[in-house]
Order: C-alpha cells, then structure tokens, then sequence
C-alpha cells in the first residue's frame, strides 16, 4: 500500500468519526504539513488534493509560513482549532470531549509526520495512538450524553469534566506540545536538568492537570532513556 493511499484511508476514517467538517479541516491541516516539509512530500500531497473546491492553496500556504515563524506561542495555529471547535465542531460540548479532542489531533498530525519522513514504523505507532484517541473520544461523548440526560449522575470532579464546557486554553495546549517538541534535542541527562531549569517557568505555566501529567510523564520517560544510554 503506498504512503498517499495510507493517507487516504486514514482521512476517510476522520470523516467517518468526526464528520465531513472535520475532515475538510484534517486535509487543510495536512496540507499546511506538506509546505512546511516542502520537497517531493509537497509535490505529492498537492497534486492528491489538487482537486478538492475547499481548497485555497495561497492561503494555505501562508498559514504555513506563518506557523513556522512561530506561530505556535505566537497564537496563529490556537485560532485555527479556535476556528475548527467553534465553527466545524458544535458537538465538542464538554471539556473531557476537548481532552480527547487534542489528544486525537496531536495523534493525527504525528502520522502525518511519519508517512512525509517515509517512516512506515513510527507510522504504525502513531496510528495506534490516533485510534486511541478516536476510542477515548467515542467514550466520552457517550459519557456526556449520559450526563445530559442525568446530571445527578455526576459525583465527583472528574465527572465535572464530562458536564462543563471546554475550558482548556488552546495556547496551553501549544506550549505543552511545544515543550515536548524539544525532548528529542536533549541528548544527554545534563541538558535535560540544564534545559529542565531554564524552563521551568514555561513549564508551570501547563496547569491543567490531563495536560501537565502526560507532560512530566513524557520528561521523566525521556530522562529515563538518557540514563539507559549512559549505561
């Protein structure tokens, strides 16, 4: 199966679970991907999608250009999901949707990563975990309905999650994915207490709890194979 009918496949499950707004949204997304990677992975990906009336390529590309520049922390790619919930979304209701909502979009974006870098391996892995994602969503948007219905149901504050309105700031969001972006840059256990000290501002600045622990969890992992390479 070649990388293009891979990609395929996996936009129209997007399209199954979340709808065809979503999937417009996750080839818009996939195309931004491919002009920061440019190359042949841009040659392809814009001749597959070169069809499709939702499509403006120019905007598209600068978006891009301005996410590369930093749009990260700077707020460019937070309006964009800002955009994607408000507009393309109306069924993400709660914040336990929204958790899984991020968790399902990051997951997507890293298989996405993984077929432009021509890495069937890491590939696998990463759709594993967008299926997990999609699970976990299914799950809670079956929770919420519960919840909807009987409210009384909800006894404790994890249940509150599955009953108030997405609260998560979308820019805590990219600063955590953009910490983690940094991990594989640390080489060795001293540039990790040295990086961890210098930014342990930024790193308080993560308070909602499902975001900060896969944080400290993703540190500690990655502190952990630096000491096994040591050995």
């Amino acid at each position: 199966m070649s990388d293009a009918t891979r990609l395929l496949e996996i936009l129209e499950n997007v399209r199954k679970v979340q709808g065809e707004e979503a999937y417009q949204a996750a080839v818009k997304q996939v195309v931004r991907e491919a002009y920061k990677a440019g190359g042949g992975a841009k040659a392809v990906i814009l001749d597959l999608f070169k069809d499709k009336p939702f499509l403006d390529f120019a905007v598209l590309e600068k978006e891009a250009l301005e996410e590369t520049r930093g749009g990260v922390e700077g707020g460019l790619y937070s309006k964009a999901l800002m955009e994607l919930l408000s507009k393309q979304l109306p069924g993400l209701k709660t914040q336990a949707q929204f958790n899984a909502f991020v968790v399902s979009f990051d997951a997507f974006r890293g298989v996405i990563t993984e077929i432009l870098a021509q890495n069937p391996e890491n590939e696998v892995l990463a759709k594993k975990l967008l299926d997990q994602g999609f699970e976990v969503l299914r799950q809670a948007t079956k929770i919420t309905e519960v919840l909807e219905k009987n409210p009384e149901a909800a006894t404790n504050g994890v249940a509150e999650d599955f009953k108030r309105g997405p609260m998560t700031p979308l820019d805590e969001y990219e600063l955590q994915r953009k910490i983690l972006s940094e991990l594989p840059g640390l080489k060795s256990t001293r540039d990790l207490n040295d990086w961890y000290t210098t930014n342990r501002k930024r790193l308080d600045r993560v308070t909602t709890p499902e975001l900060r622990d896969a944080m400290i969890d993703a540190i500690r992992a990655h502190k952990t194979c630096l000491g096994k390479d040591s050995n």
